[in-house]
């Protein structure tokens, strides 16, 4: 008595066809007519010979028929552990998701202080602009030197730029439009409504 297919795995298949194929290429090697010959050229019992080929035919048969179940039965197991693992891959996608969605709210609260922050930054670069241009023109009415001034700006600002430009307007847009190919096209998931 055999243990039943359907608790297999699919390793334990595919080994037990490895094993299968090795019996069937052992027994595919062996030639019956020249061992009958054999024996009754040497001499030697021809019946007991029989059952023994007649036993190895069964064999044969057998291995045929466990093989041919084993090969329906691989993809079946396939697919039960393949359900396995996407169960446990979409419990870890649900188990993230909560905090993806702070760190998108943590995103749009550092966007805000951001703007905020930028607001205020171009509201001192106008007033020194400002103060700037009434300062130039006193000088020159005057005709007194005009000290260091201008319109504020800032090197280290500036220097975010090309990253704001590329990096982040890149991040940004992903954050919506972003479709995985796996063979067919499938959506993102919002986790923010």
């Amino acid at each position: 008595m055999s243990a039943p297919m359907k608790h297999l795995s699919v390793a334990e298949i595919t080994a037990k066809l490895a094993e299968i194929a090795e019996k069937e290429a052992a027994h595919n090697a062996r030639d019956f007519d020249a061992e009958l010959r054999k024996v009754m050229v040497e001499g030697g019992d021809i019946d007991a010979l029989e059952n023994a080929q007649l036993d190895a035919e069964k064999q044969a048969r057998r291995l045929r028929v466990h093989r041919s179940a084993l090969e329906a039965d691989l993809p079946i197991a396939r697919k039960r552990e393949a359900e396995i693992v996407i169960k446990e891959k979409h419990d870890e996608h649900v188990a993230l998701r909560p905090e993806a969605a702070k760190s998108a709210a943590r995103v749009l609260d550092a966007w805000n202080k951001l703007m905020t922050a930028m607001d205020e930054w171009e509201t001192y670069r106008e007033k020194s602009g400002k103060i700037s241009e009434e300062i130039y023109r006193l000088c020159d009415d005057q005709g007194v030197e005009l000290p260091e001034m201008g319109k504020f700006i800032s090197k280290s600002i500036h220097a975010l730029a090309p990253k704001a430009h590329d990096d982040l307007a890149d991040r940004l847009n992903s954050s919506i439009g972003e479709t995985l190919n796996v063979g067919r096209y499938v959506r993102g998931y919002h986790v923010d409504g």
